[in-house]
């Protein structure tokens, strides 16, 4: 088992595409894949390599309601390919992504659990 936790407000895909331009997104991406990485170096000595269920929790502090299919999982996903905690983040290597939203969490964090 694998698990790491984030203080981060996570995104949603309706900010991310809302005008925003390309290179705003690719500074946020940038700077999520870094945050990922190096909070993940090291914590595994060799990266999953079978299926796993991932589990990943995302605490909000504000009460509104988030559409849980409107998080922007992915960058933090991939930073863990990047980090080598996962081979791939293909059907291959991950079997289950499971995603839940808490809103009047105390901070914005985000949770991500392999099992």
């Amino acid at each position: 088992m694998f698990k790491l936790e984030l203080e981060y407000h996570c995104p949603s895909w309706n900010i991310l595409y809302s005008g925003v331009h390309w290179s705003k997104r690719k500074k946020q991406v940038d700077e999520i894949h870094q945050l990922v990485y190096y909070s993940a170096l090291n914590k595994i000595k060799k990266p999953f390599d079978h299926p796993v269920v991932m589990d990943i929790e995302v605490h909000y502090k504000d009460k509104r309601r988030h559409d849980p299919d409107n998080v922007c999982i992915k960058m933090f996903v991939d930073g863990l390919v990047m980090a080598k905690v996962l081979v791939d983040d293909d059907s291959k290597h991950i079997e289950e992504l499971l995603v839940k939203v808490k809103t009047g969490e105390k901070k914005d964090k985000i949770i991500m659990t392999i099992i």
